[in-house]
């Protein structure tokens, strides 16, 4: 499949192979997605938890600007709108979001995340910011990048909003071999 991005994409599928690999060591089935699920329902995984079909979509660290080196943890981008202007991620069907932060994974429930979102995050929409004029950019913004040829709708928040604002979130802390049941079941 043809990403623009092939980078980014290596580190977003790297995110789920750790992910998978962290649920199986604690027991749990798990089963990749279809191409249509993850294009079009978000869905990465599924995790049978004791009997309990449980679907995921994670999210890899990211890079603030393109032209860095590192990989961020403390921002989460979260996407309303995808590039064609369908909905994005936040609207999926995924039961559960999971951030690949520094030592594990931020899991939350998909709509506490769009509930927190909608709310952070403000509604009307900003130009995109223009690196090359010393523009950046800023937490809790709306972005399109229109003047690309783009239809997307994304922002970007301090990961632990989610820990701060939200009930149903997990800090899945992992270790090399075994980590802390998330789901609790």
């Amino acid at each position: 499949m043809y990403h623009q991005y092939p980078e980014s994409q290596k580190v977003g599928l790297k995110a789920e192979e750790e992910f998978a690999e962290a649920a199986r060591r604690n027991g749990y089935g798990v089963r990749k997605s279809s191409l249509e699920e993850n294009k079009f329902k978000h869905i990465d995984l599924w995790i049978d938890a004791d009997n309990k079909l449980l679907s995921v979509d994670v999210k890899a660290k990211k890079k603030v600007a393109r032209s860095s080196s590192q990989l961020e943890d403390r921002w989460m981008l979260v996407e309303f709108k995808n590039v064609a202007g369908g909905l994005g991620w936040l609207h999926g069907e995924a039961d559960w979001i999971a951030q690949r932060v520094d030592g594990g994974f931020l899991i939350t429930g998909r709509e506490s995340l769009l509930e927190l979102c909608s709310g952070l995050v403000d509604n009307k929409i900003s130009p995109y910011p223009d690196s090359t004029r010393g523009e950046s950019k800023e937490l809790y913004r709306r972005y399109s990048r229109t003047p690309w040829g783009k239809k997307d709708e994304f922002g970007y928040i301090l990961s632990s909003d989610i820990s701060e604002n939200t009930k149903d979130f997990r800090l899945w802390e992992m270790e090399e071999t075994e980590c802390e049941d998330p789901f609790g079941f």
